[in-house]
């Protein structure tokens, strides 16, 4: 059966295989470890990479229980493009592909990794999906060691407008907010906006006297240490693009000039003069609302 389904979708396999890091981690034995080949090798171990380490192209999860390929169905939710399922036991890697690769090492687009942050939360939770699970190998749909379920057939993936559309995004986002530990993407995002905002407060004590190569340095060190705050970290290869991105942009972007040209724009005459209006106006109004009796505040005439 697996022999058939392999025949008749050469071009879905060569698709995937195209898609993978021109050098992605795998294995065929985890407690060996994991070695990085070129994809030519991978495409024949068990485990491989899916992703690359600057973007996400699938969003992938891990459902350890009997029948997991079916799981989405029973939990209302679109069909992955394939599961790749254990013989023994049913579990599966349920796999989304997406329409457009989501940056995870672009310091300037963070949004769109937040909102896929928060769409992988919301159907791990559904699916009852491993929240342990890192996502850096998946099972590998090309072996046969594995059992694999193809739902599309097609080379088709999904918007995350379309997998939005069968969760309530609003609910799901505030959920995240209150989470105190960070899973999947949402490791990302955490990462991203913690090191980026130190990042722009520290990067003047690099000016002049240091060089690139000690910015990235240092970015690199502060990566390392918010990952270390993760119950499961993201992984180094991760971090090094992470910090690599980080680094560069806010050196390219964050420089003395940049500031220079920023403060003579921001504080000109006009604008500190509008500003002081506004805070004057601004205490003005506390003072009238502390002066006026308990009792007219609660219930103007």
């Amino acid at each position: 059966m697996i022999a058939a389904i392999r025949k008749s979708t050469a071009e879905w396999n060569n698709h995937f295989v195209e898609s993978l890091p021109k050098k992605p981690y795998c294995s065929s034995d985890l407690k060996s470890g994991i070695v990085i080949r070129s994809k030519s090798l991978a495409r024949h171990m068990k485990y491989l990479q899916p992703n690359h380490p600057e973007f996400i192209r699938y969003l992938i999860f891990d459902v350890d229980r009997e029948w997991g390929a079916w799981s989405w169905e029973s939990e209302g939710l679109p069909p992955p493009a394939w599961a790749v399922v254990n013989k023994r036991n049913g579990y599966a890697h349920l796999v989304y592909p997406l329409k457009m690769p989501v940056s995870r090492t672009n310091a300037s687009r963070l949004k769109p990794l937040q909102y896929l942050a928060v769409i992988e939360e919301a159907y791990r939770d559904r699916l009852q999906a491993d929240p342990g699970y890192s996502g850096l190998l998946t099972k590998n749909p090309l072996h046969e060691f594995w059992g694999l379920t193809i739902f599309i057939s097609e080379n088709i993936a999904y918007d995350l407008a379309d997998l939005a559309g069968w969760i309530d995004i609003s609910k799901s986002k505030k959920k995240q907010e209150s989470n105190n530990q960070s899973y999947g993407v949402g490791r990302n995002c955490t990462m991203f906006d913690n090191v980026r905002r130190w990042a722009y407060k520290t990067i003047p004590n690099f000016w002049g006297v240091e060089c690139l190569n000690e910015w990235e340095k240092a970015v690199s060190r502060e990566c390392e240490s918010v990952n270390g705050q993760f119950k499961i970290a993201l992984p180094e290869s991760e971090i090094r693009g992470m910090a690599k991105s980080i680094a560069r942009w806010t050196w390219k972007k964050i420089t003395p000039e940049g500031k220079c040209k920023l403060v003579l724009k921001t504080h000109t005459r006009e604008i500190q003069s509008r500003n002081g209006k506004k805070g004057a106006e601004k205490k003005k109004s506390v003072a009238e609302i502390n002066g006026t009796p308990a009792l007219l505040r609660l219930y103007p005439t």
